[in-house]
């Protein structure tokens, strides 16, 4: 794998191809599986609701970004949360964005701390937390049951992110 280098920045371009294959194997499942179930739609519910606190989150490291660089990358990485947000919120029938609809709008307070290196922790610490939340409400169901599949690709695009932010620590 090749890394190029902006500035102080590693964009990884394979990374970003990860969001698409993701968005792929996304659309597959949703085509062959019953999305319908009260599972998957909580599921689906769940993962919209963490991807929205890392969406959050990443806007944060976005406002804080130290270069310009920072900032593109970051701008890849919104992109890329916004397209798989939608593709779950499409994949939602009534019911289920009955039950994202009684979610609390205002999930996240800013405290007011914008430096970089906390917003990039935070965003850090999000994703660690909704990869675990999501893999622990699919624990009890079946390993090939299309909720812990959903689980799965949510956690590997989570863990996407969370190695991108990795990479700017380490810039």
């Amino acid at each position: 794998m090749y890394l190029l280098r902006t500035e102080r920045v590693v964009l990884n371009p394979a990374a970003l191809a990860i969001d698409f294959t993701t968005t792929k194997k996304l659309d597959a499942l949703f085509e062959r599986e019953n999305t319908a179930s009260i599972a998957f739609q909580s599921v689906l519910v769940a993962a919209i609701q963490i991807l929205e606190r890392v969406r959050e989150e990443e806007i944060a490291v976005s406002k804080a970004a130290i270069s310009l660089a920072h900032r593109e990358q970051m701008s890849h990485m919104l992109a890329s949360t916004d397209s798989m947000t939608k593709s779950l919120r499409d994949a939602l029938n009534d019911q289920g964005s009955r039950i994202l609809d009684l979610q609390p709008r205002d999930m996240g307070k800013d405290d007011g701390s914008n430096s970089w290196w906390f917003c990039l922790a935070k965003a850090i610490e999000t994703l660690n937390a909704g990869r675990d939340w999501i893999n622990q409400i699919v624990s009890g169901q079946h390993k090939d049951s299309p909720s812990r599949s959903l689980a799965t690709i949510v956690a590997q695009f989570l863990e996407t992110h969370h190695t991108q932010l990795d990479d700017e620590i380490r810039c």
